[in-house]
């Protein structure tokens, strides 16, 4: 396995410092740093905060065909509820939807719309 290898399946389990994978790696940080810039450049890695002066770093998400398919269905069906939803309508007699229902329901369409609600674990 190659130190780029080791520093993607790392991140694969969390989110780390060039700090954290020089440590747990036993390399230099200046290496990783050499590793991340190349990760970077083939989008692999991204920059997500500072942790004191080193910067946090996260596998970049990566959609395949079949995940952006599943979010599009998602957002269908959403959308579909969402309608339902704040038109009043009723599901069953005698069931009504509550204002909280729909501002739940808006946040979960914004996170998928975002992305954030499915992360691709490849």
């Amino acid at each position: 396995m190659t130190n780029k290898e080791k520093i993607l399946e790392l991140l694969k389990e969390k989110d780390l410092t060039i700090e954290d994978m020089a440590k747990t790696l036993k390399l230099t940080e200046n290496e990783i740093r050499v590793y991340i810039n190349r990760l970077k450049v083939k989008n692999k890695v991204k920059s997500i905060g500072k942790r004191g002066r080193y910067k946090i770093y996260s596998i970049k998400e990566t959609l395949t065909p079949e995940k952006k398919t599943k979010i599009q269905e998602l957002l269908y069906d959403l959308s579909y509820l969402y309608n339902l939803m704040s038109n009043k309508m009723k599901l069953k007699e005698g069931i009504d939807f509550l204002p909280e229902d729909i501002s739940i329901l808006k946040k979960i369409k914004k996170k998928i719309e975002k992305g954030d609600l499915l992360r691709d674990e490849t």
